[in-house]
């Protein structure tokens, strides 16, 4: 008897009411029972997720399944439709193709699609709809998110201060008092963000949930025209409709307050780890980040640390230098192959893209935080897996392929994964 599993999504808010979650469940357990087969397990997202996305980044639920799938737990993959799948064409092929490898075939439970050459091509125009409707519905909810702005709308939730009340910003009376006292303390130069985040925590001012609001989120609020009465969408930038909380003078005060503490920041803060958000570390179970210490004879060196420790106890480090010369050798046998689809792309990036022979070129030639910007484009996620000081593979963005070359034999690669050699 076969064994059946069911992934359900959902991409927005408006469809847990009109496609929600149990509602895919239930129409999929009846699809399952009428042909007969054994129920697995179902795997739900628990947030909505965009169609639209490239990356399955944050899609925990479907990489649980794809894990189970690679243990042979189940023989079919049930979808409400193939659109609770995706709606992208690029990753529905992808990793439709991944289940395939592991002997799941993908089914749905409200589109009656043979396995046969016809039903392929069916299935393939519908994944162009779905692809075309989430691009026509991004394109539209774009188009109306400008409108407002040219109204001098808000079109998102407004920030700490005020609060929407029939489509229009309003000052908040709970918060606003707050947030004009902070501009005006903040402005004297006498906090730090750290210190100002301290003490606004002890004068009651606390986030939804009651912490503390982190130095992330003031530098946010501090940073923030809509106080001045501008809104920003975008390329986008005009006068609002709403009430401005602060005087263009504190503003500006307080922008030359955090101008002036960052100027003289420890230059530990300001140091380059280009790999920063990419690595993973297999060793501890968790991503890396940039970190600096200090050697035996007393001289700084960059590293990259696990966020947890391995099960003995201790961190995974490994010297910046030696991973990010690795990581760019591999770049230069890394070429962009439909790179124009990828949204929101720098344009210098682009252009170099264009004309560079390949990624590693375009990499050392651009700037300290474009080499972040572009290593994210071309790894998938998390996707730089690290064992000891070696790099075990590379899981590459599906815009982008790794060409080898005839000389090089330290790399092989696997659907969109490049697996390095341990032993060269």
């Amino acid at each position: 008897m076969f064994r059946a599993a069911i992934y359900a999504r959902v991409s927005s808010e408006k469809q847990r009411k009109d496609l929600s979650i149990p509602a895919q469940i239930h129409e999929c357990r009846d699809f399952i029972q009428s042909q007969g087969w054994q129920f697995f397990r179902e795997y739900a997202e628990k947030d909505a997720v965009s169609a639209f996305k490239n990356s399955a980044i944050d899609r925990h639920a479907l990489h649980a399944m794809l894990r189970d799938a690679e243990l042979e737990l189940f023989d079919i993959a049930v979808v409400y439709d193939f659109a609770r799948f995706s709606r992208h064409r690029e990753f529905h092929i992808l990793y439709e193709a991944k289940l395939n490898e592991q002997g799941v075939t993908l089914v749905s439970a409200t589109e009656k699609i043979q396995d046969s050459p016809s039903g392929r091509l069916l299935k393939g125009l519908l994944t162009d709809l779905n692809q075309f409707y989430s691009e026509n519905l991004r394109i539209n909810v774009r188009r109306g998110q400008a409108e407002m702005l040219r109204q001098g709308k808000w079109p998102g939730i407004p920030p700490i201060g005020y609060k929407k009340i029939d489509g229009d910003c309003v000052l908040d009376p709970d918060n606003a008092p707050f947030v004009k006292v902070a501009f005006t303390d903040f402005a004297t130069g006498g906090y730090t963000l750290n210190s100002w985040a301290e003490h606004a925590y002890e004068q009651g001012f606390k986030s939804k949930k009651g912490t503390k609001l982190k130095l992330g989120r003031w530098g946010y609020i501090f940073h923030n025209r809509f106080y001045l009465g501008i809104l920003k969408w975008g390329e986008l930038e005009v006068m609002g409709n709403h009430q401005a909380l602060i005087d263009a003078d504190i503003f500006d005060r307080v922008q030359y307050v955090i101008a002036g503490r960052t100027k003289n920041k420890n230059p530990r803060e300001k140091m380059h780890y280009p790999l920063s958000r990419l690595l993973y570390s297999d060793d501890a179970g968790c991503r890396m980040i940039g970190h600096q210490g200090t050697s035996s004879n007393g001289e700084k060196r960059r590293y990259y640390k696990s966020v947890e420790k391995k099960k003995g106890g201790q961190g995974h480090y490994i010297l910046a230098d030696k991973m990010e010369k690795i990581f760019i050798d591999f770049l230069y046998e890394v070429e962009p192959i439909k790179f124009e689809d990828i949204s929101n792309i720098d344009n210098d990036i682009l252009l170099g893209l264009k004309v560079a022979k390949s990624v590693g070129v375009l990499y050392n030639v651009v700037e300290a935080h474009q080499q972040l910007y572009l290593a994210q484009l071309i790894v998938d996620g998390r996707g730089v897996h690290v064992s000891g000081d070696v790099i075990k593979y590379v899981e590459l963005h599906n815009s982008f392929k790794w060409v080898g070359s005839s000389g090089n034999r330290w790399a092989k690669r696997e659907s969109n994964k490049v697996i390095f050699d341990e032993n060269k």
